[in-house]
């Protein structure tokens, strides 16, 4: 076994603890396998990792600039974006046309979520409103969803929802930006499909732990 990662978490009692990521349990297996079964859910290469890295900065970015727009915020210049690879322009148009079409409004980007009860950590992409509703969001960078990247996007939520308990978060979406062609694929999990992949997360966890 891989020695997990941890996210280094400060309580509200003040002690710190470091908690496994999200993100090990499930690369572990994607990676691995499950009780000597090989579960193939696909993979990226390093250039791919790279487009995503940069999708997401450039997310951050436009999301931060809608929360709180400051003079020190930095926005997309058009000399940068004429610079920027055609596939990490494409997964932004895909975030825009999306965040345009759903009205989402963000509240929150790259919060670090933990849940002390099943002894995780991680940290979801962002959260805000689609019709006065929180919605809790993940973005892939691709054309196909998986079923890992449903299991994380759930387990970010119960961990939101148990940090915050009068929060009413209860829809996740899955958001693939696609880097080919622009366009996006709004994924909405239902509850008996969140209920079923946090369980099969936990087994996960338990495996690889």
């Amino acid at each position: 076994m891989t020695q997990p990662t941890y996210y280094p978490i400060q309580l509200k009692t003040g002690e710190a603890i470091g908690l496994p990521r999200v993100s090990h349990v499930l690369n572990h297996i994607n990676k691995h396998g499950f009780a000597g079964k090989r579960i193939y859910y696909g993979k990226s290469n390093g250039k791919a990792i790279e487009i995503g890295n940069q999708v997401d900065a450039m997310i951050t970015r436009i999301i931060d600039g809608t929360i709180m727009p400051t003079e020190e915020w930095q926005g997309i210049t058009k000399e940068e974006w004429l610079l920027t690879d055609e596939k990490v322009k494409n997964s932004v148009r895909a975030y825009i046309r999306w965040q345009q079409q759903t009205g989402f409004k963000p509240r929150f980007s790259h919060m670090i979520v933990y849940s002390l009860k099943h002894g995780y950590a991680g940290e979801l992409d962002a959260g805000g409103l689609i019709k006065n509703r929180m919605v809790i969001c993940d973005w892939k960078t691709g054309d196909l969803h998986f079923d890992l990247q449903v299991m994380q996007l759930v387990a970010y939520l119960y961990a939101y929802l148990e940090m915050y308990p009068k929060k009413k978060a209860s829809e996740i979406r899955l958001v693939l930006l696609s880097k080919k062609t622009g366009n996006f694929q709004d994924i909405t999990i239902d509850s008996e499909n969140m209920q079923k992949a946090f369980s099969k997360f936990l087994e996960y966890k338990s495996y690889v732990l």
